[in-house]
């Protein structure tokens, strides 16, 4: 309380003064005597309610935090889970400058696409943030285009906080592997944590995350490359289902997408670790869409999933039930 009323009189002396060397009426200022004793009535009321004020409320999971540039009681929730992140009080500017405003200490994370050069990279960048655990969900190990009955030994064993997404092809089964093996791989993982809240086993604070690596080439056309066209078809056709993820209150989604970075896939002029390492400055600040560019399409990419996508499907329940697959 002795901060909070020493900040008001110093920034009270701070306008007093600018109004006084500027062209502002200095009695247009509010009188101290007022906002000291708003702050003292903000005092009492806190008291009366044992402490919580409205950015205090009591979660069992804290809900998906919404706003982009206030702090509600869930972005402030996280700050008690997380004391040297969610610093912001009112607006969320010090979390975005400072990169701050989320946190992966002591995660668990299941990746796809592990062993390729974007997935390499993100775990290392991981490791750096200090998640716990670090699980490769394989493609031909742990799941094929016809069978995904390993997937679930492989949830429930590392319970994972965030499940990434970073298997891509743009062989003939692109469809398969870029779009209809990530939506069951998607169902299965909201069906595992749907059947652990009914449970009511290891229970998170955090609700569990969703990260997907897209592409441009949502935005831009394939140029008559065939290998293109296929990875274009591919990518859009997952779009409506990303779309519903990043509405849905039982999950955090994050859809990544990143130009071109150099990869087996292809040549490009940045490397993949440049591409991780700017996906993760976007995450610390709390993104959701998270533009990995150099090109500047991502950011155009951002008008068109965010208002031109419909979100056509539902992820019944948890399960996703409902969806129907897309087939080339």
């Amino acid at each position: 309380m002795v901060c909070l009323h020493t900040g008001s009189i110093l920034g009270w002396l701070f306008f007093l003064l600018l109004a006084r060397q500027t062209s502002l009426d200095s009695q247009s200022v509010t009188p101290l005597s007022v906002i000291l004793a708003m702050h003292i009535i903000r005092m009492l009321v806190v008291i009366c309610m044992s402490g919580r004020d409205s950015n205090h409320i009591s979660y069992k999971t804290v809900p998906k935090d919404t706003s982009w540039l206030f702090v509600g009681p869930e972005f402030h929730a996280l700050h008690h889970v997380h004391p040297d992140r969610y610093m912001g009080s009112v607006v969320k500017f010090f979390d975005w400058i400072a990169g701050t405003a989320y946190s992966l200490r002591g995660k668990n994370v299941v990746i796809t696409g592990a062993s390729g050069a974007f997935g390499s990279a993100i775990i290392r960048r991981l490791q750096a943030e200090g998640v716990r655990d670090i699980t490769a969900l394989k493609f031909g190990t742990h799941w094929t285009h016809d069978d995904f009955s390993r997937v679930g030994n492989v949830l429930s064993q590392v319970q994972p906080d965030i499940l990434i997404l970073a298997h891509g092809t743009k062989g003939e089964d692109a469809m398969g592997a870029n779009c209809n093996d990530t939506i069951r791989l998607i169902q299965l993982s909201l069906s595992h944590k749907q059947n652990v809240r009914q449970k009511n086993e290891n229970a998170k604070k955090t609700l569990p995350e969703i990260w997907y690596v897209g592409s441009e080439i949502e935005l831009h056309p394939a140029f008559g490359n065939p290998e293109m066209q296929r990875y274009l078809a591919s990518k859009r056709a997952f779009l409506p289902y990303a779309r519903a993820l990043y509405d849905d209150s039982r999950v955090v989604y994050r859809h990544i997408v990143p130009a071109a970075f150099q990869s087996r896939m292809g040549r490009a002029i940045v490397s993949a670790d440049w591409a991780a390492g700017v996906m993760m400055w976007w995450i610390r600040r709390g993104a959701r869409y998270v533009p990995v560019t150099y090109t500047g399409m991502a950011y155009l990419n951002f008008l068109k999933f965010y208002f031109w996508v419909r979100p056509e499907y539902s992820w019944d329940n948890g399960t996703g039930s409902g969806i129907m697959e897309v087939h080339s």
